[in-house]
């Protein structure tokens, strides 16, 4: 039986499928690699707006992301839009 790697990665350019593409032609055939981006469509479909039309929009995410307290806030936030699908994707695939 190979060991498992799950690499989590995202969608939203700047080179990540790339990488994760890179890491797996290294890994395997020692492991067997799963590259998965757990982020919602939401996360996707905002990211892809706000960056192509709404830079303003980028600058104030940014400016309220750009303390610890609120980087903590998006963390919350953002986990509380992953964990369920990320805790069943562990359970499926057991890195």
């Amino acid at each position: 039986m190979s060991r498992k790697i799950l690499i989590l990665t995202s969608k939203t350019g700047g080179g990540h499928i790339s990488l994760a593409e890179a890491l797996r032609g290294r890994l395997e055939p020692e492991y067997t690699i799963e590259i998965v981006d757990p982020q919602s469509r939401f996360f996707h479909w905002h990211y892809r707006m706000v960056s192509r039309y709404a830079l303003w929009l980028w600058a104030v995410d940014f400016r309220l992301s750009d303390t610890p307290r609120g980087a903590l806030l998006m963390h919350r936030l953002f986990t509380l839009t992953v964990a369920k699908a990320l805790s069943a994707l562990l359970d499926r695939v057991q890195p």
